[in-house]
């Protein structure tokens, strides 16, 4: 069964009017019934609105399948995130989807001779982290609270029970990584 027909049944169920939910989740009435009829995939954020409305779980509308946007984050979908460090770009991959954000990821470019402090991606609402990093071009000098490694093109570390510190590119060329973070909550 799809989205649009289980909010149309649990909608009926409830003898709520197309009307009222679209002023319950903040859109038009004709989005309600453009997703009620298949027409358009509704956004996470109307999601999480129809389900709020409807005092359902989001993840009890969807029909197993996820719509493709919330799988797939194009080139310039991408969502720059501040540093305030010289030479260090950080972009994160942010997937809209229902996800419980444990998991998150990014793309680091150091140009040659920056340092990026990693205290920011770190948090204290969680029990700690693991961290993965793959190089994807240069060469990344990883420091953790317990050593120190340099991880070079095509190659990865796996990082548990220490805290990275920072990120360095010591070399003359521009560094690319992936970094995901899993968060242990």
């Amino acid at each position: 069964m799809s989205i649009g027909e289980k909010v149309r049944r649990i909608r009926l169920a409830q003898g709520i009017s197309m009307r009222e939910l679209a002023k319950q989740v903040g859109v038009s009435p004709s989005l309600i019934s453009q997703i009620e009829r298949n027409q358009v995939s509704p956004s996470y954020s109307t999601l999480k609105g129809l389900a709020k409305a409807l005092s359902e779980d989001p993840s009890s509308l969807i029909d197993g399948k996820s719509p493709l946007e919330w799988l797939l984050v194009k080139k310039d979908g991408r969502r720059s995130v501040y540093t305030g460090q010289e030479g260090v770009r950080l972009e994160l991959f942010a997937f809209p989807g229902p996800r419980d954000r444990r998991m998150e990821m990014y793309m680091v470019t150091l140009e040659p001779g920056a340092v990026f402090s990693a205290d920011m991606l770190y948090s204290d609402r969680c029990d700690g982290q693991d961290d993965f990093i793959y190089v994807i071009a240069g060469t990344a000098n990883v420091t953790t609270d317990k050593r120190s490694m340099t991880v070079g093109h095509d190659e990865a570390c796996y990082v548990t029970y220490e805290n990275i510190q920072s990120l360095s590119n010591r070399d003359q060329v521009q560094t690319k990584l992936i970094w995901c973070i899993h968060r242990i909550l």
